[in-house]
């Protein structure tokens, strides 16, 4: 049997039929009597479904729920922020978007862009790879991964990525300006042209520049510096260089197998970082470093010479304390010769010879 639904009219009916108990020695038929009369005076304004709720708790009022924002208007914020160079309040903003609407590509790639401007390169990276996931022909994630790929030395990679995705033609300019002074740099290197090496590393872009210049070439400055003795450039270039921290690239990322000066980049990267602590006489460091780096490229002729060069400071430091100095000057003398430019070598032959002519005579 279906129950009857109670009407609102009814209410006040339903409410005259119930019975009251007896309170503070009242008379329920002067209580009956107040119901019926309707509320009180300072109720009067007030709906009488309203004053039966207060009375008999009927029902409890309800609160509105709270608007769901605009993932569009959370991102346009965001815009306005990278646009002033506000990376990261612009970071909070596309997260907020991103929380609302999970699958929009855009929202990814703008985040994957305030990333690469924070230097955040492994996380810019993945997101780039799961917008280009969600939209394989998003012509603006396949720009910005390349273009992240660029700032982190993998220049073939680069420009095979921003041809394709065709969407800023200045950046292609860009890439293929870096591409053509990396070239002149590899031949400068091999000539051992240091000041020419400098020269075009500075030319492709302004530093002030977003993507200036890539890990690679930064670590290559480091070592031209090194080169030319100019130790004290070249260490403070070392602590802000990217490159020179080596950090893999995510495990979901396919690794590009970009060759720089004929090693891989995190190869040449432990090869500078052996440069600079052999300059600066930190040699069990600068060993270290060279057998990475010989590790990642066992057959890189280059490496294999620097390490056996670094070998021999060892060797003759050794024979040095023991006073062994005619080994000492042996190996010096073939140091010398292979590192003309080490201003500590000529330095550390010259004593050793004068100890040795003390010791005969």
């Amino acid at each position: 049997m279906k129950e009857a639904m109670v009407k609102p009219n009814e209410l006040v009916s339903e409410l005259d039929s119930a019975p009251e108990s007896r309170k503070d020695n009242k008379d329920p038929e002067h209580e009956q009597e107040d119901l019926r009369s309707g509320p009180p005076k300072r109720c009067a304004r007030r709906s009488h479904f309203g004053w039966l709720r207060r009375i008999f708790s009927l029902c409890k009022p309800t609160s509105r729920p709270a608007p769901i924002p605009d993932p569009r208007e959370i991102n346009y914020i965001g815009d306005r922020m990278f646009n002033r160079w506000r990376y990261g309040d612009a970071l909070k903003f596309y997260d907020r978007a991103i929380e609302l609407s999970p699958k929009n590509v855009t929202y990814l790639s703008n985040r994957a862009a305030a990333l690469s401007r924070l230097w955040r390169p492994r996380e810019a990276l993945n997101q780039w790879e799961e917008a280009i996931k969600l939209d394989p022909q998003s012509a603006q994630a396949r720009h910005g991964l390349g273009m992240t790929l660029l700032s982190l030395g993998h220049i073939d990679e680069a420009m095979k990525l921003v041809e394709e995705a065709s969407y800023d033609k200045h950046d292609l300019w860009r890439v293929k300006r870096v591409k053509y002074n990396l070239n002149n740099c590899i031949f400068a290197r091999r000539r051992g042209e240091w000041d020419n090496v400098l020269k075009q590393i500075n030319d492709p872009l302004s530093p002030r520049k977003p993507y200036a210049c890539p890990d690679q070439l930064e670590t290559c400055r480091v070592e031209a510096l090194v080169r030319l003795g100019r130790l004290d450039e070249a260490r403070q270039i070392a602590l802000l260089a990217a490159g020179l921290n080596v950090e893999p690239l995510p495990a979901s990322f396919s690794q590009p197998q970009t060759r720089f000066f004929g090693m891989l980049c995190r190869a040449y990267a432990y090869f500078v970082n052996s440069q600079i602590n052999f300059a600066l006489e930190s040699y069990y460091t600068a060993a270290d470093y060279a057998a990475k780096a010989l590790e990642i490229e066992p057959h890189n002729t280059e490496i294999k010479i620097f390490k056996k060069n670094v070998e021999l400071v060892q060797r003759a430091l050794s024979s040095s304390k023991l006073e062994k100095w005619a080994e000492a000057v042996r190996d010096y003398e073939i140091l010398h010769e292979a590192l003309p430019y080490d201003k500590v070598i000529a330095k550390s032959l010259a004593q050793a010879q004068v100890a040795l002519k003390q010791s005969r005579s």
